[in-house]
């Protein structure tokens, strides 16, 4: 245990604090959600699809990101700097946005056709979509925090994140709290949903002035929102037309392939969009390392 180690160890645990948050806010809300019945197992497998983008993209730029801007930032190069933040948020949004608007709009087929089946009730399917639709529009937080959370912990920086989840959990508990006696088992997911933003936006208006993003980059997260919300609109319609062949009475080697063309479709008419309204280049796919 020299210097060097001690100072690793004490500076990983407030990162691993404020890294991991989400678990943090996902426990809370099953307490609350074990004072119903059935509500810890729809928000048990409302998080197995939540954590599912969620992880692949959190993943991907976290990995990536904090790496470039510790070297930008030991070099002191501004523009290397601005260059990583802004593909970070580019990259991410591209991603994340399409999940969660397919989240959100096929919430119902996705629970029904995974898990609707056995002892897993239609009530119990019809839940689970409900708790997925509020989990769906926190997505773009949790993502938001990992990509600016890298600014803070390669500048060795812990106040404001550590503030950022205190106040959070706070407010997911307070949600949770004081909607329960109206919303029953969705208080739970408007917490965690309502705990994320807070958490994004205290990290975002702490960070003004380490957040460095080109000029294309906005410009470029409108036209993935566009997209997104272009894609939601389309998946909604042709949810209702393949309607008959989602049913949980169809067996899964029917439903399944029609759910998972579904989603492909949505996907390639997403990608069409975003492509046409210049949110990326197929040519420039690839983070940086």
């Amino acid at each position: 245990m020299d210097p060097e180690a001690k100072t690793l160890l004490l500076l990983s645990v407030p990162g691993m604090i404020a890294a991991g948050s989400g678990h943090v806010h996902m426990i809370v809300a099953s307490q609350f959600a074990s004072l119903h019945p059935a509500a810890v197992s729809w928000l048990y497998y409302t998080d197995r699809l939540f954590q599912l983008p969620l992880g692949f993209v959190a993943a991907a730029v976290g990995i990536v990101l904090l790496p470039r801007m510790s070297r930008a930032l030991q070099a002191g190069d501004d523009k290397a700097i601005a260059e990583a933040q802004s593909e970070g948020f580019s990259y991410a949004f591209l991603l994340i946005l399409p999940a969660a608007m397919g989240l959100a709009v096929l919430a119902k087929p996705i629970t029904q056709v995974l898990y609707e089946r056995g002892a897993f009730t239609h009530e119990d399917a019809r839940a689970t979509a409900q708790l997925l639709r509020i989990l769906a529009a926190a997505l773009p937080a949790f993502v938001l925090i990992k990509v600016i959370l890298p600014g803070f912990l390669a500048r060795e920086e812990f106040r404001i994140p550590l503030l950022a989840v205190g106040v959070a959990l706070a407010v997911n508990i307070a949600t949770a709290f004081f909607l329960w006696s109206g919303q029953g088992a969705k208080a739970p997911a408007y917490g965690v949903a309502a705990g994320a933003w807070v958490n994004a936006l205290v990290l975002l208006g702490g960070g003004r002035g380490r957040i460095h993003l080109l000029p294309r980059t906005l410009v470029k997260l409108l036209a993935c929102l566009v997209a997104a919300g272009a894609m939601g609109l389309a998946v909604h319609y042709l949810g209702m037309v393949l309607a008959p062949w989602l049913d949980p009475q169809k067996p899964f080697y029917i439903k399944g392939p029609v759910l998972l063309g579904l989603c492909g479709a949505g996907m390639v008419l997403y990608l069409a969009l975003a492509r046409l309204l210049g949110a990326f280049r197929f040519s420039g796919l690839r983070l940086k390392g």
